[in-house]
């Protein structure tokens, strides 16, 4: 799981295990170890210093603090919600407009087979 996560950050941010290792002051053969998943049981404080140069979070890379949406992923969600609240209100008003049309033309059926009462008089 660690190294899954410490891939997925190395390959986002572009680094080579050199740039993590010279930015981090973790020797290059441990961070090279983490990322494969070769290493045991790495040191916190290595970890923490390979994840601050990734830009990542320990919590959410052990598992603590699942991950935040990113805002790419919020605002999807958002448009999508958005979309729907219309298609609803699209619904209910062409329900209405159906209803007025209905209720407009039985009342002019009505006004043409009752010549006797209503609008239309022959």
């Amino acid at each position: 799981m660690l190294a899954d996560e410490l891939k997925k950050l190395k390959d986002e941010k572009g680094l080579t295990s050199r740039q993590i290792a010279d930015q981090s002051g973790v020797p290059e053969s441990t961070v090279v170890k983490m990322i494969n998943g070769s290493t045991g049981d790495p040191s916190l404080s290595a970890v923490a210093a390979v994840v601050k140069v990734l830009g990542g979070s320990i919590d959410t890379i052990v598992g603590i603090v699942p991950p935040m949406p990113s805002y790419r992923d919020q605002l999807i969600r958002q448009c999508q919600d958005d979309i729907a609240h219309e298609r609803r209100q699209t619904k209910r008003i062409l329900i209405f407009a159906c209803a007025i049309v209905a209720f407009l033309a039985i009342f002019l059926a009505a006004d043409v087979l009752l010549p006797s009462a209503g609008w239309i008089r022959y």
